[in-house]
């Protein structure tokens, strides 16, 4: 039947209501199953949460510039996990999205916002964070922390979709199998990094300290595990984070062997053990054999044999110290001689060889008994060496190749005025004479740091540490008990850092040079001197031992200075 169009009928069909579907609403458009390009606005895309990169790239601003200027040469590669709303960068880009942030908030430019990108299909959160490791590699961007985390990102992701753990060399064919090729003993090392050196230097290992030097720490802190081990069953990662954490000031003030001396040394006072012993103990555990490093040949074999070292002769001193030594000193001793041997052995030169006649007493001696001989030396001793005569012995033969003659003490005891001083890590036998094996600055500063140690053992002065710089020695978080004997030493090393410069006289419990040189040195205070009577300032005098080692110490910083002022190091710029 037809009806007239009429306005009225036109009014009637557009206010039916629609016809109603019982589909569900589609928000968006399923992603494409293939690798397929698009536009999308910077509002609709993220960076990679999981960047293993944490550090700017040095390159940022070249790369702004350009895409300011050029805009995008290369599109990004973008996915999206599942049922998100936002696409994320797939496999490397998130610097250039940062730039685009960048720039489209300075200028409002529209091609900043709106941007041509390769969308990939989602595959798995493993293949997105090797995709990112990859594709840094591939322009080595990466610290080696930063590939260490990225690496156990990737193992803790395959745990969880096998419910198992892996090991290294499981690890290492499953990440070679997804493209990112690595060894198990690499994997080791960088999990290791992450477990006992992160914790201790993250600044320093994310401004991008190397792989060598990550490589020598881990040695030297499993080697140290098993000195540790040999005297404590504690945890000895505890320790080592406390000290290594110490030195995280950046890789351009990364020093190893500083590092090394610390931890011995802080080692030596917590086990109470030997600096030296435990220092033998830490090559013993590293595996370094030093004969294999000096090889002999077959003639220098013959020469030693045919001229074996000769024994020097006994004293009634030596004799008596060896029969109250310390079973800690003998081990000790017996180590170094194990050491020194080592070093022997690759001298061609026997002791045979030695000047006899440097070794006999002088002739204005010749008249005195053996006993009075005796007495001389034994006038000299304040505490006697913990030194065997196969280590001296051995001592002299390294001199004397290397053109050096050692003071012999019982006979200079005879015709000069030596003194000897034992130690826990450093014996004094002459005061004033220097080794050319120790006349160098970095050897000067470690000899001072073993007798400032002694010092401070003596006082029970606690944070002190080797330097490479200065006089050798330096505090972080000084203790010490306030004792008098505690604060004579505190005061004596503090002058000598110059650390006293600001304090005035009524902050110190005497004027300064009072304090050093009257009662320290001489102990002045303690007795009635004209008007003046004896006084507490809460200081001792110095032992006689601890003052021979104060007196060492004073010619090996002024020979120091000296070289200092050569090299032009200890003048103000």
């Amino acid at each position: 039947m037809n009806h007239k169009i009429t306005e009225a009928l036109i009014t009637e069909q557009l206010e039916q209501q629609t016809f109603k579907s019982g589909a569900a609403t589609i928000k968006r458009l399923p992603d494409p199953q293939l690798d397929t390009p698009m536009v999308v606005t910077l509002d609709q895309l993220r960076a990679y949460e999981n960047n293993p990169r944490q550090t700017k790239n040095p390159l940022y601003d070249d790369l702004k510039a350009s895409i300011k200027a050029r805009g995008l040469d290369h599109s990004p590669p973008i996915t999206r996990r599942p049922g998100e709303e936002h696409f994320i960068i797939s496999t490397g880009g998130n610097t250039r999205l940062a730039i685009l942030n960048e720039l489209y908030a300075e200028t409002k430019d529209d091609r900043f916002f709106r941007i041509h990108c390769l969308f990939r299909p989602w595959q798995s959160e493993a293949n997105a964070l090797i995709g990112h490791l990859a594709e840094n590699e591939l322009h080595g961007a990466l610290t080696f922390i930063e590939r260490a985390q990225g690496v156990a990102q990737m193992k803790a992701l395959y745990e969880s979709e096998l419910s198992e753990e892996l090991s290294l060399r499981k690890l290492s064919e499953r990440l070679r199998a997804d493209g990112y090729p690595l060894s198990h003993a690499l994997i080791g090392r960088m999990l290791e990094c992450i477990n006992s050196i992160q914790p201790a230097l993250p600044n320093t290992l994310l401004s991008g300290l190397g792989r060598p030097q990550i490589e020598n720490l881990i040695i030297l802190k499993n080697s140290l595990t098993k000195v540790w081990n040999k005297y404590d069953d504690s945890d000895f990662l505890e320790f080592w984070l406390m000290v290594l954490s110490m030195h995280d000031n950046g890789p351009d003030s990364f020093n190893f062997e500083v590092i090394r001396d610390q931890m011995l040394g802080q080692m030596a006072a917590m086990l109470g053990q030997d600096y030296h012993s435990l220092e033998l103990d830490l090559e013993i555990a590293g595996n370094k054999n030093h004969l294999d490093k000096n090889p002999l040949s077959p003639e220098a074999l013959k020469t030693i044999e045919a001229n074996p070292p000769q024994p020097i002769t006994s004293t009634a001193a030596s004799t008596d110290t060896n029969q109250h030594s310390d079973p800690k000193i003998d081990e000790y001793s017996e180590k170094q001689e194990d050491w020194l041997d080592d070093a022997g052995d690759s001298l061609e030169k026997p002791i045979s060889q030695i000047n006899q006649a440097e070794r006999q007493p002088p002739s204005n001696t010749a008249e005195c008994s053996d006993s009075e001989r005796q007495a001389i030396i034994d006038g000299h001793i304040v505490s006697p060496s913990n030194e065997t005569e196969r280590v001296t012995r051995i001592k002299q033969q390294v001199a004397q190749v290397l053109g050096d003659t050692l003071p012999n003490f019982e006979e200079n005891a005879l015709k000069a005025i030596p003194v000897m001083a034992g130690g826990r890590m450093a014996n004094v036998s002459d005061v004033w004479y220097i080794e050319k094996q120790i006349d160098s600055p970095a050897e000067l500063r470690h000899q001072i740091s073993l007798l400032v140690s002694d010092l401070a053992y003596f006082a029970n002065i606690k944070g002190i540490f080797a330097t490479q710089e200065g006089l050798g020695f330096g505090f972080d978080k000084l203790e010490h008990d306030s004792s008098p004997t505690s604060n004579t030493v505190f005061l004596l090393l503090t002058s000598l850092l110059r650390l006293n410069d600001n304090h005035s006289n009524e902050q110190l419990p005497a004027p300064l040079s009072a304090a050093l040189f009257s009662q320290i040195l001489v102990g002045s205070y303690d007795i009635t001197i004209g008007y003046n009577p004896a006084k507490d300032i809460g200081l001792i005098r110095l032992p006689d031992v601890e003052l021979v080692k104060l007196f060492r110490l004073i010619r090996l910083a002024r020979k120091l200075v000296d070289y200092c002022k050569e090299e032009g190091l200890g003048h103000a710029e």
